[in-house]
């Protein structure tokens, strides 16, 4: 078998083709940095008319495990994979929350010391943008629409 490069060719050892010399064109390998859910849908489809309050439901059933993780003693979540492992464990028998606005991804979710962010893609479906629908990890927030700074 050649061996595994990033666009040169090599040989292939005679030993392995019966004696002839093979020259084989290595394939470039591209890791894939983007993944979606395995119960995500297929397809976009549009939110119900029930979104927001679906939304604001979310991130405050989030809001309270991520509050009731501290109050155990347990960090912040590293990140979403970690927020979302974290559900599972805790809640094996109940879905997972996710964003209607998003096509069935999980909802953003970010940390910075002692404060994290939880968000919602909004209405037009796309990632931090001035709709989407924030929470910020303070008491007594209430979800709000992301302040963002245009020069």
């Amino acid at each position: 078998m050649g061996t595994f490069c990033l666009g040169k060719v090599t040989s292939v050892p005679q030993s392995t083709t019966g004696g002839r010399s093979l020259h084989a064109p290595c394939k470039p390998y591209l890791p894939r940095l983007t993944s979606k859910h395995e119960y995500a849908s297929s397809e976009r489809r549009a939110p119900g008319t029930d979104a927001p309050v679906v939304v604001d439901r979310d991130l405050r059933r989030l809001t309270a495990f991520i509050e009731e993780e501290r109050k155990h003693g347990r960090p912040l979540p590293w990140d979403d994979w970690d927020l979302y492992a974290r559900w599972q464990a805790a809640n094996p028998d109940d879905k997972a929350p996710l964003d209607p606005f998003s096509g069935g991804y999980w909802y953003g979710y970010q940390w910075h010391g002692d404060s994290y962010r939880l968000w919602s893609e909004g209405p037009d479906g796309e990632n931090r943008t001035a709709d989407d629908i924030v929470l910020d990890g303070t008491r007594g927030a209430v979800p709000h629409r992301r302040y963002v700074s245009r020069h």
